[in-house]
């Protein structure tokens, strides 16, 4: 499923550098994962698994808007808030992200 991500100012606020799981754009993902499943955001991809099987994964790799953002991110630069669109399976949603 497609979704457009927005990660808002508050989101960089209150993310941690280098920190996979509580990046800006992690937090910003939180609202749209299901409870039993993590996101964990990186420069080079981001990466979806069920907390009960991490072998049971989905990568999302190339996108240029991440890859620019949270290396910036990680090496102190001030950032902006940007939207991006992210192809998410459905697996990994909230149900009502579903429809």
């Amino acid at each position: 499923m497609f979704i457009d991500l927005t990660v808002e100012q508050r989101h960089i606020d209150e993310g941690e550098t280098n920190n996979c799981k509580e990046c800006p754009i992690a937090k910003a993902l939180s609202q749209y994962i299901a409870e039993d499943s993590q996101a964990l955001v990186y420069a080079e991809a981001i990466h979806f698994y069920h907390k009960w099987n991490e072998d049971d994964s989905h990568v999302i790799e190339g996108n240029l808007e991440v890859s620019r953002f949270v290396d910036a991110f990680d090496n102190g630069h001030k950032v902006k808030p940007f939207t991006t669109s992210l192809n998410i399976p459905a697996q990994y949603l909230r149900p009502e992200f579903c429809v």
